[in-house]
């Protein structure tokens, strides 16, 4: 029998739900306790994050009267969730994009299939400190390259922002542990991140190695280590944060399944963190129904960390091309499992129950 792990949003919706959406938050729980789940990964953001819908435009955020912090002050969905599941024997591991604080994109409406809206928002923290942003080879921050307000972790003051709402977190709802998900890095020519230009960084490189790598290839494997190392002490000064609570709190990482040689190009350092005993859970976020893909880069992954964390396949039912039928379930589930994964997880609750999958959930415990 293999743990299932279920991907979901704020209280188990995708949108933001109120206090008279609780009962709905209550039924999801028991549907995820009838059909097996024995983990949920639900969406987090910071409480002073602020967003809108907007017409594109150079600033990132206008900022509205209230935070998420202020509609959620007396009442919080997370904080039924964990109560629900615990009652059930489900453990509850919140995730937030780590690499990630706000910008411009196109939203779906919560059909999945709906019409797209231009968004804007990043956190108040983020959107008060723009010289704590990211950079590019030309010194443009993230918002003005990207159009993404991405804060660099290479600064102490972003680590311990995001460090300290996570412990926070963890005090608040008593939750089992705390994920650290990377979405995808803009890339350069090269395939390697475009940002990552910061001072700390080229000052640090300069200083070791007596060249400016803006003058160097992006994907110099010197420049490309460095850029991936304040992810790692952010992991470390985070571990120490939450053993001081006098806890266990599992730290586990969600990322997308790429080609072996893809990952540290895009600061994925993941095998130091491995090395290290950094992290406890390592989630692989396969968005390919390939059966062989999945078996291909679950084995590379589950070879390289060699037993020292679990390894969890999070197939997603949610991008198109993923496995959104029973069949395609099963097979990506067994593909994950010969490559050697200890677990499986499904990527989003919203889809699941869009395509009509929870009846396939208690198959996935032993396809």
């Amino acid at each position: 029998m293999y743990p299932l792990s279920l991907w979901c949003g704020l209280g188990g919706f995708y949108t933001y739900p109120t206090r008279q959406q609780e009962g709905e938050i209550l039924a999801f729980i028991e549907k995820c306790a009838v059909y097996g789940v024995t983990c949920l990964f639900p969406t987090i953001v910071q409480d002073d994050y602020l967003f809108r819908y907007i017409d594109f435009g150079r600033s990132p955020v206008p900022y509205p009267a209230l935070t998420l912090g202020d509609f959620y002050r007396d009442w919080h969905p997370l904080h039924i969730l964990v109560t629900a599941a615990h009652e059930r024997g489900i453990q509850v591991h919140p995730y937030l994009a780590i690499n990630y604080h706000g910008g411009q994109w196109l939203k779906k409406d919560d059909s999945l299939v709906g019409e797209l809206f231009p968004v804007a928002g990043c956190t108040r923290f983020a959107g008060d400190h723009p010289e704590l942003w990211r950079r590019d080879r030309r010194g443009r921050d993230s918002f003005e390259a990207k159009g993404e307000v991405r804060l660099s972790h290479a600064f102490p003051e972003a680590r311990a922002y995001d460090r300290a709402f996570l412990v926070d977190t963890v005090k608040t709802f008593g939750v089992d542990g705390v994920q650290l998900e990377f979405v995808s890095e803009p890339l350069d020519e090269t395939g390697s991140a475009a940002l990552g230009y910061d001072e700390p960084l080229l000052a640090a490189f300069t200083a070791l190695y007596g060249q400016d790598p803006r003058n160097l290839a992006g994907d110099d494997a010197r420049w490309v280590r460095l850029r991936a190392g304040p992810i790692a002490t952010l992991i470390q000064e985070l571990r120490a944060d939450l053993q001081a609570l006098g806890r266990s709190v599992t730290i586990s990482v969600s990322f997308q399944a790429r080609e072996s040689y893809e990952y540290l190009p895009m600061l994925l350092d993941w095998p130091r963190w491995v090395e290290e005993g950094l992290i406890d859970i390592l989630c692989l976020w396969h968005t390919s129904s390939d059966p062989e893909g999945i078996q291909a880069s679950t084995e590379h992954v589950v070879e390289q960390v060699a037993g020292r964390c679990q390894v969890v396949a999070e197939l997603s039912c949610y991008h198109q091309g993923a496995m959104r039928t029973s069949h395609q379930l099963a097979s990506g589930a067994r593909a994950a499992l010969n490559g050697g994964a200890t677990a499986l997880g499904l990527y989003r609750a919203d889809a699941v129950e869009v395509f009509g999958l929870w009846e396939s959930l208690p198959y996935l415990h032993d396809p």
